[in-house]
């Protein structure tokens, strides 16, 4: 494979070489080299000093290495064409790191019996000069603005490369936009969301314009969310929905809520991420699931897909399908839906339903994880 690759950048005359990984909060790094240097990064990885990325390693253990995934290789056809590699974090002996959140997902996939597949959904605000560049709304028609062009420059970018888009159109807040990715496997998918981020803000840049993945960038706008429909899947079929949700998928829909209080550590680390979860417009807040119901933290559409409606774009994806993997399959009861708008119920209600609300503060997140037993292997990454 590496030969292939090799002749594909030769005969493309790709002369920039990207090799990129994710720490533990979701932040992208790379290092980069030239075509002469390929052969060796492809062969041996690439070092670096680990110790200066924040919460990654200590300065007398500190080199430490990304070695490509030659499956993640890609021609990114920018004006200058350049090769993107996403990389996973060794020793110099090969030996995976701790804090690689990349190769967490993985071994946790590689564990169990099923294809774990997603379908992001992925909102950010495009801004100008400080303010939403639009004042449209839902699925509003103004093809011909800068906001569209740019989404839809950012959609052919990435079906360019492989990445396939289901939809994407103009949402509820003022200069919002929504991509929906197609289902895909959980660490693709993962790529797949570090990548968009990467290259929707280059883009936007062309164009002197902000692509804003904040929570919530404004206050009286609606959040920025990032939802992820989620199936699991054993032989081509899922194994959540026949003919109706399954037992398995309604115990799945159990774990993920019974640990939601931790699981926001990760699925919502800002402070901003906290205005979102408070600031309404349809931002979930009540711990509990429905059928086709958008005021619930779990919404099971149509297609049978478990949709978790909480994390937003700050977050680690490799991180967010580890737990919530481990949340899902923890489950071992089932807890009726509710087919009300939660928003609407008074506090007497909430207490008869016996629904609880998220945490309200990173720091309240940060306390429900650290006691929550399932995920103590997962403190590490903090």
């Amino acid at each position: 494979m590496i030969e292939d690759i090799i002749k594909i950048i030769k005969n493309e005359n790709v002369k920039i070489m990207r090799f990129k990984f994710v720490d533990t909060s979701g932040k992208m790094y790379a290092m980069s080299t030239t075509q002469k240097n390929l052969r060796n990064v492809l062969e041996n990885g690439i070092s670096f000093d680990s110790s200066s990325i924040p919460n990654f390693s200590q300065i007398f253990e500190s080199d430490m290495k990304m070695f490509p995934d030659l499956e993640t290789f890609r021609v990114l056809p920018y004006e200058r064409k350049e090769a993107s590699f996403i990389c996973d974090i060794k020793y110099p002996n090969k030996k995976t790191h701790e804090k690689c959140t990349r190769t967490l997902l993985k071994d946790k996939i590689k564990a169990i019996e099923y294809d774990y597949i997603i379908k992001p959904e992925l909102e950010y605000f495009l801004i100008k000069d400080d303010k939403p560049l639009d004042k449209n709304y839902y699925m509003d028609t103004s093809f011909e603005e800068l906001g569209y062009k740019i989404t839809e420059e950012i959609v052919l970018f990435m079906e360019s490369i492989g990445i396939e888009i289901e939809k994407f159109h103009h949402e509820n807040g003022k200069g919002q936009y929504e991509i929906e990715f197609s289902p895909g496997s959980a660490v693709l998918m993962a790529d797949a969301i570090i990548l968009f981020k990467d290259i929707s803000k280059r883009i936007a840049n062309k164009y002197d314009i902000q692509i804003s993945f904040l929570p919530k960038p404004f206050p009286n706008e609606p959040g920025t969310g990032m939802h992820f429909h989620q199936a699991l899947v054993k032989n081509g079929k899922s194994v959540f929905y026949d003919k109706g949700l399954t037992e398995f998928g309604k115990k799945f829909i159990s774990g993920q809520l019974r640990h939601a209080p931790a699981l926001t550590r990760i699925l919502n680390p800002t402070e901003n991420s906290y205005e979102r979860i408070l600031g309404g417009k349809e931002a979930p807040r009540y711990i509990c699931w429905g059928y086709s119901n958008r005021s619930t933290l779990i919404r099971v559409p149509s297609s049978g897909k478990i949709e978790i409606r909480s994390p937003d774009p700050s977050c680690n994806p490799y991180l967010a399908f580890s737990t919530l993997l481990e949340a899902g399959l923890s489950g071992k009861e089932e807890i009726p839906p509710v087919q009300e708008n939660v928003y609407k119920f008074p506090e007497e209600k909430l207490r008869r339903y016996k629904i609880k609300e998220l945490p309200k503060s990173l720091k309240e997140s940060e306390e429900e994880f650290k006691k929550d037993t399932l995920f103590k292997n997962f403190l590490k990454y903090f």
